[in-house]
């Protein structure tokens, strides 16, 4: 064995040697406090070794040595942020590959775009290079990435669209083992380029089809758009562009559930992440990756809020199928208590808001049984337990409280299906079941809205059961405890008219009328409705009574 071939074997034993050394220690899960001493330590390693390499003659197989070595060492400069010796040691080896396929190398500081251009179009003749070449080349577009150059990589888009056709072909010596698999890194690079690109898009246009359209599902990396549409949807919000911000939640739901939550982690046992490629502070809110039911609830409640039913019903009944199908582990994604319950009431609410009244009617029953046993007869809600801060007595006081919210806004959605089926007697019953003790505060606020529109409830069906005084006692406190209250000014109203009190009923309508500031739907909580009482108030018919009894005044 000649001295050449013995120092090339011992060379690439020592790259394969440090290559599985780094990949045991992944596959230990290494602790964050460990990552950084390993990256240095083997980076220090594979330089050492490509300072003996560098020098040997360039014979077919030192060369492919010599910048596989390269790429492993590149690596984990590129892990390391060391963006500056990354560029010098690719510089370098681009120069020695221009000139021993017979090219001048460029003088000066060099154009990087023309240095790569010519790199590849040389190496297409020098078969056995091309593959090393085409890795390094992976290792400058990181570089360029985690150094926000991206115009570097849209003028050159064309070279890397050939690296990516070439991903699959060529062949390293057998023997030589790499800490990145070049295919894996291409895909993480090609979606972080889109990433970049798209976010470039959505913050100069308000528009965002071209944006979407960036971000394919097709890629192999799914993580990596997950975390580009929760960019992307952040940033539609600001925007209030409604159809594409659904859009863009309809495709991270069919995303996150088609990838397993450990793909979406950007850990640290990864070499090189999302986290350090797109670690500008503008992209910096992409690597947070929510579960797959949260983002389906967060569809489905934007779709109510967007007047969407029918999608939002869809969404619901989807999230209601996972909660019965997969609850041992809810655990990790959207914890059964207290959440369960406000999911089970949301989808009621939108139940009803289509119509679907049996269905609301049964979810309903299902929280109403979940909490009946574990309610207290009796739970006063004191100002001064608001003013102190909470302690771990202070605990089951506000389970006990949130039981008491949920069994009484289940009653009154069920009273609302109950007006929608014109049963006043049954509507009554679950609305006058929805009390509760409440104090001036605001974190009362919710039990309060409760308790008027149970009021309001009560009245309409008093009022459609001809208890007039009855009607006019509860829709009085509903409108003292909140005056905004459309159901009960318009109701008020009509209850008066029919009293024979007809210049206090046109009061009442024109101030209710006059309430044209509605409060953000995203701030209320769906199933905290008013109840359903349009369908039998004729609008028209109320304003004609104003108009005559004005000109019955003036005549």
């Amino acid at each position: 064995m000649s001295t050449a071939t013995s120092l090339l074997e011992s060379w690439i034993k020592e790259n394969n040697d440090l290559v599985t050394k780094w990949k045991k220690l992944t596959e230990e899960m290494l602790r964050k406090d460990q990552r950084l001493p390993n990256l240095r330590c083997l980076s220090l390693e594979f330089h050492k070794l490509l300072n003996k390499i560098q020098g040997a003659p360039l014979l077919k197989g030192v060369t492919q040595l010599e910048l596989t070595v390269m790429y492993n060492a590149c690596a984990f400069s590129v892990a390391l942020s060391e963006f500056s010796k990354v560029e010098l040691l690719i510089t370098n080896v681009i120069e020695k590959v221009l000139q021993i396929s017979g090219c001048c190398p460029i003088p000066g500081s060099p154009d990087y775009n023309i240095f790569w251009r010519k790199v590849l179009e040389k190496s297409a003749k020098l078969t056995d290079l091309e593959l090393c070449l085409g890795q390094l080349f992976c290792l400058q577009w990181a570089t360029w990435l985690a150094t926000q150059k991206c115009n570097l990589i849209q003028e050159i888009e064309k070279e890397i669209l050939f690296i990516i056709e070439k991903k699959n072909k060529g062949q390293l010596l057998d023997s030589l083992l790499l800490v990145l698999e070049p295919q894996k890194l291409i895909e993480l690079l090609h979606v972080c380029s889109l990433i970049g690109q798209g976010k470039v898009m959505l913050t100069s246009n308000e528009t965002s089809s071209d944006g979407i359209s960036l971000f394919p599902e097709s890629i192999g990396d799914r993580s990596q758009l997950c975390q580009c549409t929760v960019s992307e949807h952040a940033h539609l919000q600001q925007l209030g562009n409604i159809q594409a911000e659904i859009q863009t939640l309809e495709l991270l739901y069919s995303v996150l559930n088609l990838t397993h939550a450990s793909d979406c982690s950007t850990g640290h046992d990864q070499l090189i992440s999302s986290a350090l490629l797109l670690s500008s502070p503008s992209l910096k809110n992409m690597l947070e990756v929510p579960s797959a039911l949260t983002v389906l609830h967060s569809l489905a409640l934007r779709s109510v809020h967007h007047e969407r039913l029918s999608e939002g019903v869809e969404h619901y009944l989807d999230l209601l199928t996972v909660l019965h199908t997969d609850q041992p582990n809810l655990h990790h994604t959207i914890p059964i208590l207290p959440r369960l319950a406000d999911l089970y009431l949301e989808a009621a609410a939108v139940m009803l808001m289509v119509q679907r009244t049996s269905d609301c009617v049964a979810l309903c029953d299902e929280v109403v049984g979940t909490t009946a046993d574990l309610l207290p007869e009796s739970l006063v809600l004191e100002e001064s337990s608001m003013e102190t801060e909470p302690s771990d007595a202070d605990v089951d006081h506000d389970d006990k409280e949130a039981m008491v919210l949920w069994a009484g806004a289940a009653n009154l959605l069920k009273g609302h299906c109950c007006i929608h089926l014109k049963d006043w007697k049954e509507a009554m019953t679950h609305y006058t079941s929805t009390h509760m003790v409440s104090k001036e505060g605001s974190k009362l606020f919710t039990l309060q809205k409760l308790k008027v529109f149970s009021f309001t409830g009560r009245g309409i069906c008093f009022a459609q059961t001809d208890r007039l005084k009855e009607a006019l006692k509860d829709l009085h406190l509903s409108l003292h405890a909140f005056p905004e209250c459309v159901g009960a000014g318009l109701w008020c109203g009509e209850v008066l008219w029919r009293l024979g009190r007809r210049q206090e009923a046109a009061i009442c309508w024109k101030k209710t009328w006059s309430f044209t500031s509605e409060p953000s739907k995203e701030d209320i909580c769906i199933y905290l409705m008013e109840p359903p009482s349009n369908h039998m108030l004729d609008l028209s018919e109320l304003q004609q009574r104003i108009e005559d009894l004005e000109t019955d005044r003036n005549g």
